[in-house]
């Protein structure tokens, strides 16, 4: 992954960037070594500026100051020692990795209303169908295929051809009504 973004209200823009479906970050970010500064932020204000836009994003912190962090940090999944992580890495990685998939899927639901939602539209269509009888009608991928040929299709276009909005949000959360 890239460096932290240089303001943390850059943050969600720079995870959409890099595609993150989690973030493992270190608490002391304006910290950096040989007294370089990285930022001119600490992972507190991150944390807040995700937490607004994205309540459920998963956020772990591995810092060299645990204990200090645990008082100031309350909303993130995990908060690791470098000690702990380096000796419970086999454990502690599957558990991100989890956390980072479960995202993954909450957002490809939310993306599959979203192109559910499109076809109805797009079709003219008022009644309401599920997600799996329009993946059973072919206007939906299957859970395992490439969702641009799918999307085409229920733009009723070619693959790039014709019309078809082609907007979608960059991300689900920050289209969801507050």
């Amino acid at each position: 992954m890239d460096s932290p973004p240089p303001r943390e209200r850059d943050v969600l823009q720079w995870l959409d960037e890099n595609d993150a479906t989690v973030l493992v970050t270190d608490w002391k970010l304006n910290e950096g070594s040989k007294g370089r500064q990285v930022v001119t932020y600490e992972a507190d204000r991150l944390i807040r500026e995700i937490r607004s836009n994205r309540p459920s994003f998963p956020i772990f912190v591995i810092t060299g100051f645990a204990s200090e962090a645990q008082s100031h940090l309350k909303d993130v999944e995990n908060i690791f020692s470098r000690e702990s992580f380096t000796k419970g890495a086999d454990s502690i990685v599957p558990q991100m990795l989890r956390a980072g998939q479960r995202r993954y899927d909450e957002q490809r639901e939310l993306l599959d209303e979203w192109m559910v939602l499109h076809a109805v539209l797009h079709q003219g269509r008022r009644r309401k169908r599920s997600a799996r009888s329009w993946r059973a009608a072919g206007v939906l991928p299957s859970r395992n295929t490439d969702t641009s040929e799918h999307r085409h299709r229920a733009q009723g276009t070619g693959r790039g051809e014709g019309k078809g909005s082609g907007a979608t949000p960059r991300s689900a959360e920050e289209t969801r009504p507050k």
